[in-house]
């Protein structure tokens, strides 16, 4: 029997993977968080499958 369990198996955070999630928390709204990133003020992790 292996040392490892499922939980290794899960995908670690991404740089940027939660930017809108958290900004949206603390009060930003979309389009200047979408001013911020376009200006590379924050960073948002763009997902490719």
């Amino acid at each position: 029997m292996s040392s490892w369990d499922d939980t290794s198996r899960r995908s670690t955070i991404s740089r940027g993977q939660h930017t809108r999630e958290i900004m949206r928390q603390h009060g930003f709204e979309d389009a200047e968080i979408d001013k911020l990133i376009e200006v590379k003020a924050v960073f948002e992790a763009h997902w490719v499958e």
